[in-house]
């Protein structure tokens, strides 16, 4: 379990999100449903469901960086092949919580932990970017990372603007303005999802 995955459980949950988290979900497994993919290290780590439409969603964590070898191919694959595609076509995104401090505290001696819910696609290219340079994407490509790094702002701030969660009295919650909420929760997305 990724440290980012209670409290990315207790958000999804605080917007209506059947959470489910175990080996025994289906696209666990083609060939044995009984051991899972996500043994292998494949399946997502959650399958979300709102008003029957299912989302996965990957949990990735790290502190200073994250090293994007931890997205393996095998769970890249699974999505390709279980999510993306036909018959399925379940969108899957990844959280990513990275940071050394608590969410609340500010100032150029912290660095406040902060959380990204990006889709699939964007988080794919992110990590092709990453990967020209290293293998693990900085929170903040200060002094100390390589020098186009820095110039080009490869990192997840600068890279993950529009994918960001604010921290609110506790927990995570999703913007207004991001998409996951504009397609999953908010109130024009409800009629589509079938809940009135």
């Amino acid at each position: 379990m990724d440290a980012n995955q209670p409290s990315a459980v207790k958000m999804l949950h605080h917007y209506s999100f059947m959470v489910k988290t175990d080996k025994t979900l289906p696209y666990s497994s083609v060939e044995s449903p009984a051991e899972g993919v996500k043994a292998a290290g494949g399946r997502a780590d959650a399958l979300c469901s709102r008003g029957g439409r299912a989302v996965a969603i990957e949990f990735k964590a790290g502190y200073d960086s994250w090293d994007v070898r931890l997205w393996t191919e095998a769970q890249r694959g699974w999505a390709l092949t279980y999510c993306l595609a036909a018959p399925f076509s379940t969108p899957y995104w990844v959280l990513l919580t990275l940071g050394t401090d608590q969410p609340q505290l500010t100032g150029d001696q912290y660095k406040p932990r902060r959380s990204w819910l990006v889709p699939f696609h964007a988080m794919l290219k992110a990590v092709e970017r990453v990967s020209i340079y290293q293998n693990t994407l900085p929170y903040l490509a200060s002094r100390g990372y390589g020098r186009a790094m820095q110039d080009r702002q490869i990192d997840a701030i600068h890279l993950f603007p529009e994918w960001e969660l604010k921290w609110v009295s506790g927990g995570w919650t999703i913007p207004t303005d991001h998409l996951f909420y504009k397609l999953y929760i908010s109130p024009v997305a409800l009629p589509m999802l079938g809940v009135n």
